[in-house]
């Protein structure tokens, strides 16, 4: 009888606050019957884990980690901020070590002691796994124990018990294939399967003796009898290129295991293999969809719960589209129903069942090669049940600094001890988060020489998170200078001042431009005193020894915030400066008029607000002591066209405090406003307009506090790790440093 060997889904029971888009119907067909499904479309709503996490998370994973029974998710920084996983409900940030990792990993039981472990390649040491402190510890407090495997390096990662003897073997892929029998779980014997490609590896029993198979590039490596014998390659479909996604799978259910697969790192088509007799073939080709772009990697898992397995593809961030997609399987594999979910991209797509509520999620992150933003995410299906909503109207006002010593034009949330809670970092202190919102948050200097903060982001790629800003404080009689923060990873920083005199007076906006392709990392200056233009800061490859560069991207600014995002849907980030935006072309930048409205805009955000894929702006416009405009503009499909303006409220004294975020968790994007009014004072009011009808044209006006002033202040971040988002504000009339804290969740547990 053939035994039936588990790959690493079997191995590992992967079943598995928040910016949410309800993501509505996008839906298209392919293959023979052209007549749609009787099938609405299936509802998800889009859920950040972190917003804003470590450099380049190129490894990302789900598994129950703490042995609740529910998914937890993993994820680790290509560019050595180390390796982190998020714990189910609430999302608390861990770090399990240090370090820079490679692309892949994943968690089965190495160890036999039920629970999950991690296998993972680490830059400069190799293949390793780390240790789960369960039974006996606590995976929470206590340390994940490295072992070693390998020095040599690995892109692809497959578990699985290749040989049947019970244990989790493990293969990788680094042009050359390598396979690792486990003896014991610090003992492995090592084998060549093969040479050549580099991505695209999947493991499955393809010619049923029991066995685990490994298919690759249009070919597959049929499992040797022992473990030194030689893996016999068969062919597919040649013409594959050296980097594909491929996954092992009955798609069609008819006994047999089929191949699937896709172009990683080019535009081409996502096609499956019908399993023949696997050692003689023809292997029949049959196209899923033949417009897909930079599938890195691919799921199958039955979505709609109707008994076919369906495929989730996410396109990569450097293709046209950036697509997150479910092709829905009509029974045959032939016919398929295609939904969008999401256009922001996503690169090594995992699938599990959060919060074990009966349906697949989809979770993911950009890998941040090519500049975009990198949140850890998640695509919550809410097949099983509807999506529930968080009240608006339960705040706590806690003051966390009545007198901050100097004016401070931005409050900014970073994690600067590395703790994996969110600090505050304001004019030239950050604030110590003690883990609770009425907790001691201690006021700390950044550091002489350092004067009012305007960014965080690690620059010298340490992973730990560095601060830019100014080095006198706000209206300093001094010149402005710049100077920048190093942190040592516990808050401790080294100020240097490597960075040419940019003659501004003081920041009104800056944005972080991520590297395209290996370039460098620039930052983006907008000064309050007009003339300045719009200013571009490189930062060098050693940031600490190299002076950096500074240069003008535009004589044409509106001198104030700046937002940063692929406005134009290319791969370059654009700038928007507020009623008008940037295109980066690479060796320019090319200005563009978004709406020829009057009016001075002060402070914006970049968010798609209707759904359709596209970024809009949402524009709080200068309005000292007395109300102002508050817009959204709606991008056109071309986006050097007239923008659409949207006019959300015309009654805010002074929007010049603006962020965006889906605080009710509704699943559409809500706006949030402090009033600039330090006239009065006493009036002066934080706002959230809440996204009534989840197209952004309807709105309910929410005041959740009245009597402090703000300016470039009302900051979303989820301050206590406990699923709902608060906010952090400061003034330009006031020394407060103010926290609002939701308190939706907790008063709704605390009921039950």
């Amino acid at each position: 009888m053939n035994r039936q060997r588990p790959t690493c889904a079997a191995l590992a029971v992967v079943m598995p606050i928040l910016t949410v888009v309800m993501l509505c119907a996008d839906v298209r067909l392919w293959g023979h019957d052209t007549a749609p499904a009787d099938l609405g479309p299936l509802k998800f709503r889009h859920i950040v884990i972190d917003r804003h996490p470590y450099a380049r998370p190129h490894c990302k994973t789900a598994g129950d980690l703490d042995g609740d029974g529910a998914p937890d998710v993993l994820a680790a920084s290509h560019a050595g901020a180390g390796l982190f996983w998020y714990q189910w409900p609430d999302w608390t940030k861990r770090r399990i070590d240090s370090g820079a990792f490679t692309t892949d990993t994943q968690v089965a039981d190495v160890d036999d002691d039920g629970d999950l472990d991690i296998i993972i390649p680490k830059i400069d040491v190799g293949l390793v796994w780390y240790e789960n402190p369960r039974p006996k510890g606590n995976p929470t407090s206590d340390e994940w124990k490295l072992h070693a495997i390998d020095s040599k390096p690995a892109h692809d990662v497959e578990v699985g018990d290749v040989d049947g003897d019970g244990k989790v073997d493990i293969v990788v892929r680094e042009e050359t294939t390598r396979v690792y029998w486990q003896e014991s779980p610090d003992k492995w014997h090592e084998s060549e399967a093969s040479r050549g490609g580099r991505g695209g590896t999947a493991l499955g029993d393809i010619d049923g003796d029991g066995n685990l198979d490994i298919a690759q590039n249009g070919y597959w490596l049929e499992a040797p009898a022992d473990r030194d014998g030689a893996w016999t390659r068969h062919e597919m479909a040649p013409g594959w290129p050296d980097d594909v996604g491929v996954l092992v799978t009955d798609i069609n259910k008819d006994g047999r295991p089929d191949v699937l697969i896709a172009p990683a790192e080019e535009e081409g088509k996502l096609v499956w293999y019908e399993s023949p007799d696997p050692k003689k073939g023809p292997w029949k080709e049959h196209v899923i969809d033949d417009t897909v772009s930079h599938v890195h990697t691919f799921k199958v898992a039955d979505v709609n719960r109707d008994g076919n397995l369906d495929v989730i593809i996410a396109e990569m961030e450097q293709s046209r589209e950036r697509r997150i997609m479910i092709l829905l399987n009509q029974g045959d594999a032939l016919r398929w129903d295609a939904q969008v979910v999401g256009r922001s991209g996503s690169h090594n797509v995992r699938v599990a069942d959060i919060g074990n509520d009966g349906d697949v999620d989809i979770i993911g992150a950009n890998h941040g090669n090519h500049g975009g933003p990198t949140p850890i995410e998640y695509w919550e299906n809410l097949s099983s049940k509807p999506a529930s909503t968080l009240s608006l109207d339960q705040w706590e006002r806690h003051v966390i600094d009545s007198d901050r010593p100097e004016r401070a034009v931005f409050i900014v949330p970073a994690d600067v001890d590395g703790d994996g809670k969110p600090d505050l970092v304001t004019g030239a202190w950050w604030y110590r988060n003690p883990g609770e919102a009425e907790g001691d948050w201690t006021r700390q200097a950044v550091g002489e020489g350092f004067g009012d903060v305007a960014v965080a982001y690690d620059f010298d790629r340490d992973g730990a998170i560095d601060l830019l800003g100014t080095k006198g404080a706000p209206q300093s009689k001094e010149p402005t200078t710049l100077a920048w923060a190093r942190n040592d990873g516990k808050g401790a920083f080294k100020i240097l001042d490597n960075i040419p005199e940019p003659g501004g007076d003081f920041l009104q906006g800056v944005a972080i431009v991520r590297p395209y392709l290996g370039r460098s990392i620039q930052v983006a200056l907008s000064w309050h005193a007009a003339g300045k233009g719009v200013q571009m800061l490189s930062v060098p490859k050693d940031p600490s020894s190299d002076q950096w560069g500074l240069d003008t991207a535009s004589k044409e600014s509106q001198d104030e915030a700046l937002s940063v995002g692929l406005i134009d849907g290319e791969v370059l980030l654009d700038l928007l400066l507020g009623t008008k935006w940037l295109r980066n072309e690479e060796t320019k930048w090319t200005l563009h008029t978004l709406h020829p409205t009057e009016g001075d805009p002060d402070r914006n955000k970049l968010v798609d607000m209707n759904g359709n894929g596209r970024l809009d702006a949402v524009v709080g416009f200068e309005a000292i002591n007395e109300p102002g405009k508050l817009a959204w503009y709606e991008q056109p499909s071309e986006s050097a066209e007239t923008w659409t303006e949207h006019v959300i409220s015309l009654d805010v004294v002074g929007p010049m405090s603006v962020d965006v975020a889906d605080i009710d968790r509704d699943g559409d994007v809500d706006v949030i406003v402090g009033e600039h009014n330090y006239e009065q004072p006493e009036t002066a009011k934080l706002h959230i307009f809440e996204n009534i009808d989840g197209k952004s044209t309807e709105w309910k006006d929410h005041v959740i506090s009245v009597g402090d002033e703000h300016h470039d202040g009302a900051v979303v971040v989820d301050i206590e790790g406990d699923g709902d988002l608060d906010i952090v504000s400061i003034g330009w009339s006031h020394r407060r440093v103010l926290l609002y804290e939701n308190k939706a969740i907790r008063d709704t547990q605390q009921s039950k």
